[in-house]
């Protein structure tokens, strides 16, 4: 999970990421946010496939606690 995005964007545009995770890449801090391009794949039925370089800036990553919506785990 995410926290305190403010960009996101997606290359190319308008495909459903609906695969496996591939490259994820940390670029670096700028300023107190943080950016991360990962390959996501954007599959159709006719054997259309394409990964998708999706780029997050955000201030925080966490996962949620298993049973505990809302219990951030960050270390």
């Amino acid at each position: 999970m995410f926290e305190g995005v403010d960009h996101i964007s997606f290359d190319p545009p308008g495909r459903l990421l609906n695969d496996e995770f591939g490259v994820v890449e940390f670029l670096g801090y700028d300023g107190d946010c943080f950016t991360v391009v990962m390959e996501i794949g954007s599959g159709y039925e006719l054997g259309d496939y394409v990964n998708v370089k999706t780029t997050i800036r955000a201030k925080a990553v966490a996962i949620e606690k298993p049973g505990e919506e809302g219990a951030r785990i960050r270390d």
